[in-house]
């Protein structure tokens, strides 16, 4: 199927943007540790079974096994500040935020790596600055409590996300095995947020209200079903079919805040403009 990368691809975006939208009602109701907790046990637990049916027992090199967990620590810090990210700014502006990942990875290639940097590289990286300015600097009338560095969060789930990609496009060139990948993953970023709970303040210990059980849940199946398609879509397709479309998931969370978050969350022009500038830039990145 010749356009299958590419349908991966946007069912990840949609899947993505679905988690932020249904998250964002959830936490009315609970809090990001406990939205986070909830999400990666839900993705052991559901696409384990799965993982075993479909792919057996597969023998999986040990370097591909380590990357993994390093991507499973690193990913439990991205959903936290993730969902933190949403917590304070919204979701509509948390996503925006958080689709920045490529401008790290970009930023780490030019940097790091000493690779050129191509017009469509630079353009798009004003675009993301001006858009995040844009989203960044604003009042937020759903959380008086939100204040202007709480965007700094979603970016820098953004930046450790733009670590974690090529980490994670590497390991499945290694062993292609995305359903036990994406279970291995999700163990680890559970135990490591689970060991982490003795050192958080009595404020941010798991809360989880009867009303918000079933949005986190949605949300998590929703986050479990994107992480899940992304990595088959990378599997199967070149990067530059992929990561583009699914960069473009602010958009879609941009229309769901609009019509079913209308009562929590109010979007704006400038978070309008913002997310289409960030969006835009993001894809210029990716392309350049």
């Amino acid at each position: 199927m010749p356009f299958l990368p590419q349908l991966l691809a946007l069912g990840t975006s949609f899947c993505y943007a679905a988690c932020f939208v249904v998250s964002r009602r959830g936490l009315q109701y609970s809090n990001p540790v406990a939205v986070t907790l909830l999400s990666l046990a839900i993705q052991v637990v559901a696409v384990g079974p799965i993982a075993f049916w479909v792919e057996g027992l597969p023998a999986v090199p040990t370097v591909a096994v380590i990357l993994f967990a390093i991507v499973g620590i690193l990913m439990a810090i991205v959903r936290l500040f993730s969902f933190t990210g949403v917590a304070k700014v919204g979701a509509a502006r948390a996503s925006s935020l958080r689709s920045t990942a490529p401008l790290a990875s970009v930023a780490i290639a030019i940097v790091v790596l000493g690779e050129p940097a191509t017009p469509g590289v630079l353009i798009g990286t004003a675009l993301v600055v001006l858009g995040i300015m844009l989203i960044s600097w604003q009042t937020n009338a759903t959380n008086p409590d939100a204040r202007w560095w709480h965007a700094t969060i979603p970016l820098a789930a953004a930046g450790l996300a733009g670590v974690v990609h090529p980490i994670r496009r590497y390991a499945l060139t290694l062993s292609n095995f995305p359903f036990w990948f994406a279970t291995w993953v999700g163990l680890v970023a559970l135990l490591a947020l689970l060991a982490c709970l003795p050192l958080l303040a009595p404020s941010q210990k798991p809360r989880l209200r009867s009303a918000g059980i079933l949005p986190v849940a949605v949300a998590g199946l929703f986050q479990t079903t994107g992480f899940l398609l992304a990595n088959i879509a990378l599997g199967v397709g070149p990067v530059v079919h992929v990561i583009p479309i699914i960069a473009a998931f602010p958009v879609w969370v941009l229309l769901g805040s609009v019509v079913l978050l209308r009562d929590v969350e109010k979007v704006n022009l400038r978070t309008i403009t913002g997310t289409c500038l960030t969006v835009s830039g993001t894809i210029a990145i990716l392309l350049g």
